[in-house]
């Protein structure tokens, strides 16, 4: 190994180390976390590797997707024990093995240096952190989807010699392996054997020898589908459609509809921006274009916009989805920095310095985004605005000898600035977790099981039918809540939305449940305190702290609430 490969591995190590660290110490999320945990331990309980449906939450609701996360979830299960580490532990290995790939993959159109950035752009990315700390299956997907378009590249250069087959056995290998992650994304591989296919469009034999991977990586995933529809027909597909994947669940209403993903990203990391700023500028300079020869280039521009767009339309938004687009706006941001850095006049190159400034500010400061999405502009929000709106400008009326000096000494500044400033927010967040993080399911499931009855009341505020059940309270109670535990059992009774519905609580104190868990993330404190105050009439909250669930117990015989407790 050269001092060049040691630099690598050594930042590999140390950015991996990041996903690792506290890894235990958020508790498992209810969506989709929470799903694919619950599945993993029901292999373990019931020796179910090919199907999960009749032990998963909800039957087909949550056992539709593929299974490969909670088979290694499983594996992992078996070793360490139903832990937090044990389900995240294979997430945050493929984040890390996705900082190998993705420098793999850059080094073959953009410099050593450059590299190494793109690198360390995809650990500071926001998203990529959170859900490759998580048992989700979108980091993992990407890590066989980046091992693909690798595959393919070096089939590429490789299709002369007489061992490219090998390549191809990866690339079939990593592309069963999406396939068995999660469904319809996962046939983003084949974008990368498009090129291929079209230099060999009029040569069978070449066309055999472009398709074959795809084939064998196909027919390699079909057991497990072919199983899952002779099992169940048209449930399966029609499992696509049920409503967490096509409505909000968890408040997953989106204000900037078409958007979203660009702020996701942009949040994400303040690089992003380079990628939206070459791909305008490639359309109006085609000089600005990759050069056909840089094909990994042009299928990662190509995976970005034509990802960003069928997303952007699409009616579900979901945070996690955006960890699709997060390994391809890596790659086009970090290219086309390189790309203007040396055809770009250097008056543009600090503008985009400034841009780039303008968009750490915007991602790191939340008050600003807030206030300009409710349109409620302070002054504190207005001077950042302002300030923003400077660092774009300036540049556009700097005299050309500062533009010149700026050109070149603001690169380190800017560039790898915001780039370590990325890294350290992502460190802050890993050491002190976020406000979204759902909260309280461990402590509920303990303070369940102390008490003497086998049953309780489920009360949420209903947005699709997937909120009858709580994946995270399902793992924390260890099989009470999926049915697995004789004698145990649970009644989910919903509220609307986003108010009080009296007429349904009315109906619960008249049922004399002993237990009410009462699940509220998102709910206004009038929301809850309107809650608190029906049930108080024949109800008392548990004194626990807990900031996303309230525990009720029945009154008992002869117990009063104190005056002016309602």
């Amino acid at each position: 190994m050269t001092a060049r490969h040691h630099t690598v591995a050594a930042a590999i190590l140390a950015l991996t180390g990041l996903f690792l660290l506290r890894l235990a110490g958020q508790e498992i999320q209810p969506w989709d976390e929470g799903l694919y945990a619950v599945r993993a331990e029901s292999i373990v309980r019931y020796d179910a590797w090919w199907d999960q449906t009749p032990h998963a939450l909800g039957g087909l609701y949550s056992s539709t997707p593929p299974p490969m996360v909670p088979w290694v979830g499983a594996m992992m299960i078996r070793v360490m024990g139903p832990t937090p580490l044990a389900v995240r532990l294979f997430s945050a290995l493929c984040a890390g093995m996705s900082l190998w790939l993705i420098f793999l993959i850059a080094r073959r159109f953009m410099s050593f240096d450059h590299a190494v950035l793109a690198m360390c752009m995809l650990a500071g990315t926001l998203p990529w952190l959170l859900y490759g700390r998580q048992m989700m299956t979108e980091v993992p997907l990407m890590t066989f989807v980046l091992a693909a378009f690798w595959a393919a590249l070096r089939m590429h250069e490789r299709k002369d010699r007489g061992d490219a087959w090998k390549d191809g056995a990866i690339f079939a290998a990593v592309f069963a392996a999406a396939l068995l992650t999660k469904m319809v994304v996962s046939l983003l591989p084949l974008l990368f054997l498009v090129p291929y296919v079209v230099d060999v469009r009029k040569d069978v034999k070449g066309l055999a020898k472009a398709l074959w991977p795809a084939v064998a990586g196909i027919l390699l995933a079909l057991p497990w589908y072919l199983s899952m529809v002779s099992h169940y027909g048209d449930q399966f597909w029609l499992a696509l459609t049920v409503p967490h994947m096509t409505t909000a669940v968890e408040g997953n209403g989106r204000q900037l509809g078409a958007l979203y993903y660009v702020n996701q990203l942009l949040v994400g990391h303040a690089l992003s921006v380079v990628a939206f700023v070459y791909v305008m500028m490639a359309v109006v300079w085609r000089s600005m274009l990759p050069a056909r020869t840089q094909r990994g280039a042009i299928l990662a521009v190509a995976w970005f916009v034509a990802g960003l767009l069928i997303f952007s339309i699409a009616a579900t938004k979901n945070p996690h989805y955006t960890v699709i687009l997060v390994p391809a706006v890596v790659l086009v941001a970090v290219y086309g920095l390189e790309r203007m850095l040396t055809g770009c006049v250097r008056r543009m190159i600090v503008a985009v310095y400034g841009l780039v400034s303008a968009v750490t500010l915007w991602s790191l400061l939340s008050f600003v985004r807030i206030g300009m999405r409710t349109m409620f502009v302070d002054m504190r929000v207005m001077l950042v605005v302002v300030f923003m709106a400077a660092l774009v400008i300036l540049p556009l009326v700097l005299p050309r000898r500062l533009v010149d000096r700026l050109s070149v000494q603001g690169y380190r500044t800017v560039i790898y600035g915001a780039c370590a400033i990325m890294i350290l927010r992502c460190v802050a967040v890993v050491m002190l977790g976020r406000p979204d993080d759902i909260e309280g399911g461990k402590a509920v499931a303990e303070a369940l099981k102390e008490r003497t009855a086998h049953t309780f009341v489920y009360l949420y505020h209903r947005q699709n039918a997937g909120d009858a059940f709580n994946p995270q309270l399902a793992w924390y109670t260890k099989g009470w809540m999926a049915g697995w535990n004789e004698g145990y059992t649970y009644t989910p009774v919903a509220l609307n939305a986003r108010t009080a519905d009296e007429s349904t609580l009315i109906a619960l104190i008249a049922s004399g449940k002993q237990l009410v868990v009462y699940y509220h993330p998102g709910i206004s404190k009038e929301v809850q305190a309107s809650v608190a105050s029906t049930l108080a009439i024949g109800y008392v909250p548990l004194e626990m702290q807990t900031p996303h669930y309230t525990v009720f117990r029945r009154l008992g015989l002869g117990e009063r609430l104190a005056p002016g407790s309602r």
